[in-house]
């Protein structure tokens, strides 16, 4: 019960990261993958700069998304200015 709890936290914080980011429509399944991506580059870089957040499910949330930005920030900068 708690994988498909992290996997709704990471599908919330993936689609929460591509809203504030304004990107494209990802989907259900990449919301998912930014989240999961976004939780592992969250946590290592919280741990490598030794800033602690509060645990539970609102910190699992704010690694996923502080990641899910950075994702998305390094994603932009290796695909350029979109053509809209």
């Amino acid at each position: 019960m708690d994988f498909l709890i992290d996997l709704a936290i990471a599908a919330a914080a993936g689609w929460a990261a591509s809203f504030l980011f304004k990107k494209d429509q990802f989907g259900f399944l990449g919301y998912l993958a930014i989240g999961i991506i976004g939780g592992f580059i969250g946590q290592f870089t919280f741990k490598y700069f030794r800033i602690n957040i509060i645990g539970g499910f609102f910190g699992q949330f704010l690694y996923a998304l502080a990641g899910a930005l950075l994702l998305l920030f390094v994603m932009s900068l290796f695909r350029g200015k979109s053509k809209k």
